[in-house]
């Protein structure tokens, strides 16, 4: 099942290194980077994050113990939410409507996907959560006395990260 994985890390790694040289910038959240495509090419984005989501499953739900491959399930059900309802522009084009219902089923997945990855690692190989140490290190220092706007970018490539090092490990 690691063929899986590694397509999954792949194909994430691929996509958003390439569209943070092709932008010359990160974005906010791997879901804003959306808007770095252009409108003809949006559906790249629900594509890798779908493909993501199915890649990852098999492994995750062998890799965890009976008791908790609901939490594997969980996680990329979570993620296939996220690419399914990609987020949209205001109708104005003044940022991301928050009053769609898509925006509320994104932000669920995306929570869902995160929290049930968390706890299945938490549950099943708690040092790989250390990775988080280097992040928290990060927010403090980058968030002093000013914001840190893509902060929540990093904080799903952790997420990712702990997830596929589970996964391999």
């Amino acid at each position: 099942m690691n063929i899986f994985i590694i397509i999954a890390i792949t194909i994430l790694v691929t996509y958003t290194v390439v569209l943070c040289i092709a932008n010359r910038g990160i974005p906010n959240s791997l879901s804003q980077s959306v808007f770095f495509l252009p409108q003809a090419g949006a559906w790249l984005w629900t594509a890798v994050i779908g493909l993501v989501a199915a890649a990852a499953m098999p492994t995750l739900i062998e890799k965890a113990p009976e008791d908790y491959e609901f939490l594997g399930f969980l996680s990329c059900a979570g993620l296939a939410f996220v690419a399914i309802c990609p987020l949209l522009h205001k109708k104005d084009g003044s940022g991301v409507d928050t009053s769609d219902f898509t925006y509320k089923l994104h932000t669920g997945g995306a929570i869902l996907c995160a929290v049930c990855s968390q706890i299945l690692i938490a549950c099943c190989h708690w040092q790989i959560l250390l990775i988080w140490a280097a992040y928290i290190v990060a927010f403090v220092l980058m968030t002093r006395g000013r914001r840190w706007p893509q902060a929540t970018f990093w904080a799903e490539m952790v997420c990712f990260t702990t997830t596929f090092i589970y996964c391999l490990s």
